[in-house]
């Protein structure tokens, strides 16, 4: 146990000191993302002040049910929903495999323990896309004070979802539980294929699988499960389950870890 808290203080440190810039850069992406939506919104409604989540929203509706071989109407990418997840994902892809190039080696020989080198750095994965994800809540949070709005935790729906009967419960869920769980399932799949080959490899992937769940319509694609049209679109039966989505998660996570640990266990500097 001690030699796992030294590798997560050596990991505060590094993994977070050392890139400021990305998180500066991340600031200033959020801005610019969360005014075009509220300026999008603006023009739908000239006279509505949008809410919090309701700005949260529109970033994480996804895509209704479209595959690329059914389509008979234009397809459009959610830029907003991609931005956000890639930028999410460049940090995992980056930070574990470059602290290893750098002097993971080193700081392995000093812990002797590979297991808890490994164990740090996936702590550290799921903190930063935890601590940008919050960074991002904050500048919609702001902006919503600047719009001179009430910071409520209501759901206006002005998107024309199909919310549950039963209460918001689960829409909060997927608007705040699902992203940070299937972005930290995507991260270990890029951290595993990082270490099996490079940064730009792991990120290319995560980004492969982010584009299939925008362009089909199935059960098995991570990145539905972080669409609140997989769950609530009125359009068409919108069946996707998050107690499905927990399994698939954690499924994933399980055999990302295993086959990254195993990769980066065999790894000699």
């Amino acid at each position: 146990m001690n030699k796992l808290w030294r590798n997560i203080r050596y990991d505060s440190r590094a993994g977070f000191g050392r890139n400021i810039a990305y998180y500066i850069v991340w600031i200033l992406l959020s801005i610019f993302m969360v005014c075009f939506v509220i300026a999008e919104s603006r023009e739908l409604s000239p006279d509505y002040v949008p809410g919090c989540f309701d700005i949260a929203s529109r970033f994480l509706l996804g895509v209704e049910k479209n595959d690329i071989f059914e389509r008979t109407e234009m397809f459009e990418i959610p830029f907003e929903w991609l931005l956000l997840h890639t930028y999410i994902l460049f940090g995992v892809a980056w930070y574990p495999k470059q602290d290893f190039d750098e002097c993971g080696y080193n700081v392995w020989v000093r812990t002797r323990s590979k297991m808890a080198w490994w164990l740090s750095k996936v702590v550290w994965s799921f903190a930063h896309i935890v601590v940008t994800y919050v960074i991002w809540l904050c500048v919609i949070a702001a902006a919503e004070m600047c719009l001179g709005g009430d910071f409520t935790f209501e759901i206006t729906n002005m998107y024309h979802l199909r919310f549950p009967a039963d209460g918001q419960g689960s829409v909060y869920i997927v608007l705040f539980v699902m992203p940070l769980l299937v972005d930290f399932s995507i991260g270990m799949m890029i951290m595993a294929v990082s270490f099996l080959f490079n940064s730009v490899i792991g990120l290319l992937a995560g980004l492969v699988v982010l584009l299939t769940s925008i362009f089909f319509h199935n059960r098995i694609l991570l990145g539905r499960y972080m669409m609140l049209y997989s769950y609530f679109s009125e359009r068409d039966d919108a069946t996707f389950n998050i107690n499905a989505g927990y399994i698939l998660c954690i499924f994933a996570i399980f055999c990302a870890f295993v086959i990254g640990y195993i990769v980066y266990a065999r790894k000699e500097k």
